[in-house]
Formats: structure tokens, C-alpha cells, sequence
């Protein structure tokens, strides 16, 4: 038997780990041959700090990818806190990583194993994928930590 759990206890436990943007995509179809096998994806947003940008023209910044790694760990922790919370409730769930922790020997990324996270938070209706490859989303306007 499975425990109730309301949108405002996900966004509760989100707020807790520093999610304020999150959203809900269907999973059917799958979302990508690489979607776990659940029906829905819980698709989270964090809004990379404006100043890391600064110095970007070619290629990432040491300082780029220090936030992007430190965005793409606090995703990771609030993804598995919630996998954790649906499973204890008796849901079926798992949490897939932000991104490969070394990328360094990927020379096709189509048959990377990548989950297409921007796909599915573009699903969910929380913004879109930009001309620059990155996520877009009105709703990130104030949010920094």
C-alpha cells in the first residue's frame, strides 16, 4: 500500500534542498530509450549564478565549471532526497544523475547514456532549451542560491 504524497510535501522537501523550480512530465512515451521505466518524471531547475558566465565565448571558464558542478551536486541530492521520500511512501522511483561525472573519454555523446534533463523540465512546462543548448526559463528570473 502506498502513502499519500501531496505536491506540497515534494515542494517542502525541494525548498529544504534549495529547489524552488520543479515540475512534472509524462513518461509515455518514454522520454528518451534512456528514461527509466516509471510513468512520470519529476524534472528539477537551478539557476546557474549570472556571474559564472562571465569569460564564457568558446568554451567553459574554470569558474563555469566550478558552478556548474556545484549546481549539478545540489540537483543530485535533491533528486535522490525525493527518490528516497517516494520509495519510502512505496513508490516506485530513481533519482538519475544531473550529468556524467567524467566526461572526458565521451566522443558520442547520442550514445552517451544521457538522460535528456532539459527535455524532460521542457516537457514539464518549466521553460524551454535555448539556441545555446542551455535551459531557458522565465521563472528563474530571481533565483540564485
Amino acid at each position: 500500500m502506498r502513502d499519500r504524497v501531496d505536491p506540497s510535501q515534494i515542494a517542502a522537501l525541494l525548498q529544504e534542498a534549495s529547489i524552488g523550480t520543479w515540475g512534472v512530465a509524462s513518461n509515455e512515451p518514454p522520454l528518451s530509450p534512456l528514461a527509466p521505466p516509471l510513468p512520470t518524471a519529476i524534472s528539477l531547475v537551478k539557476r546557474l549564478c549570472p556571474g559564472a558566465f562571465e569569460g564564457v565565448q568558446f568554451g567553459p571558464t574554470l569558474v563555469y565549471l566550478q558552478e556548474y558542478q556545484r549546481v549539478n551536486a545540489l540537483l543530485n541530492r535533491a533528486s535522490a532526497a525525493l527518490a528516497d521520500r517516494l520509495q519510502q511512501a512505496g513508490y516506485a522511483a530513481r533519482a538519475v544523475a544531473a550529468t556524467i561525472e567524467d566526461d572526458s573519454e565521451v566522443t558520442d555523446w547520442g550514445a552517451a547514456g544521457v538522460f535528456p534533463h532539459k527535455t524532460a523540465a521542457a516537457q514539464a512546462g518549466l521553460g524551454w532549451i535555448g539556441k545555446t543548448a542551455l535551459f531557458v526559463s522565465r521563472g528563474l528570473d530571481r533565483e540564485f542560491a
